[in-house]
């Protein structure tokens, strides 16, 4: 059996900048956040960062080599898709949530929740 081993796009440092810079514009977007909402959403600032650099990196795996591949079998080759689209399918919709439980945290600003009369209408009253 063949190992796959991922290509290299970038070294660690550059990596490690980029994921760096996501942090830093979580935490700027997210600063309005009482201390202890804060202390909570650190993990997540941080896995979300580390997501999306990971998800870039397999975008450029996936770029270079298509979305199939072709792998030695024996005496032949079989086509067979990509691994790194794979990993991209896998982590896309945990990062997507990730982003949701940060967004979801933001104070709402438009000054509160605004009634719309659905609550009246649902309970029979006009």
């Amino acid at each position: 059996m063949i190992k796959y081993t991922m290509p290299k796009f970038s070294d660690d440092k550059t990596k490690q900048k980029a994921i760096e810079n996501e942090i830093k514009r979580l935490r700027d977007l997210l600063r309005d956040l009482p201390d202890d909402k804060l202390k909570v959403v650190t993990g997540l600032i941080e896995h979300c960062a580390i997501t999306l650099s990971t998800l870039k990196e397999l975008t450029a795996i996936i770029d270079k080599n298509g979305c199939v591949t072709k792998m030695p079998q024996g005496s032949y080759e079989i086509e067979r898709v990509n691994p790194a689209l794979t990993q991209y399918t896998q982590l896309l919709p945990k990062y997507s949530a990730v982003c949701k439980q940060l967004m979801d945290m933001l104070p709402n600003k438009s000054g509160g929740d605004t009634d719309d009369g659905f609550e009246n209408f649902r309970a029979g009253k006009k």
